[in-house]
């Protein structure tokens, strides 16, 4: 058996396109479950737009992770040559064992940033679906971007807090969730440029 099959580019050139379509999966995920509630509270409460936009950010960078990974296993392939010693006449660098390497990197950072993706979709979900459940009430000053607007909220009004107060605190938890869960995203870019590294500049495996 070849140290370096011709199927190896194959194996390498999957590894990157897993990382990166898996990332822009889990982006585009976060993305469309986001997106419905922010279109309806833009219309209703247009000052509250601006805070709500950070789980999209968030799911954005996700992609971002993936598109590092494939940029990375994209160099670390070396491209055949024509050589007249070789059997068929060209000579392949690239040998299995990288190949593996990059391809279980490349799956790696996908399905992380797809899970990522995925858990923030959902939270940003839940916290713009909770504002648009929960405006309704008496009239309130919630402070926005440095300014007091005046906003129609009945969130936590019956904990006894300021709706002010309530609106900083459910904030405060979905920014926390959802940079844990972006976390999960960097893990695995990190995890998977390290298998990357394994595997060398393709050439590590006998060939």
């Amino acid at each position: 058996m070849s140290l370096c099959p011709p199927y190896a580019y194959v194996l390498g050139y999957l590894g990157v396109a897993m990382s990166c379509v898996f990332g822009s999966v889990g982006s585009s995920l976060g993305i469309v479950l986001i997106s419905p509630p922010l279109l309806t509270l833009s219309i209703s409460h247009p000052k509250l737009l601006t805070k709500c936009l950070m789980p999209i950010v968030m799911s954005g960078v996700v992609a971002v992770y993936g598109l590092i990974v494939s940029v990375v296993l994209l160099g670390s392939i070396p491209s055949p040559f024509a050589d007249a010693s070789a059997p068929d006449g060209v000579r392949r660098t690239y040998s299995l064992y990288s190949s593996q390497t990059h391809l279980f990197a490349g799956t790696l950072c996908g399905l992380t940033a797809a899970a990522a993706g995925w858990c923030i979709g959902i939270v940003g979900r839940a916290f713009v679906g909770t504002l648009c459940w929960h405006t309704g009430g008496a009239e309130v000053k919630m402070n926005i971007g440095g300014g007091a607007v005046n906003e129609r909220s009945g969130l936590l009004a019956n904990d006894g807090m300021s709706d002010k107060r309530g609106f900083n605190s459910v904030y405060s938890a979905m920014l926390v969730t959802c940079i844990f869960a972006e976390a999960i995203a960097l893990y695995g870019m990190i995890a998977a440029v390290i298998v990357a590294g394994k595997g060398g500049g393709g050439s590590i495996g006998g060939c």
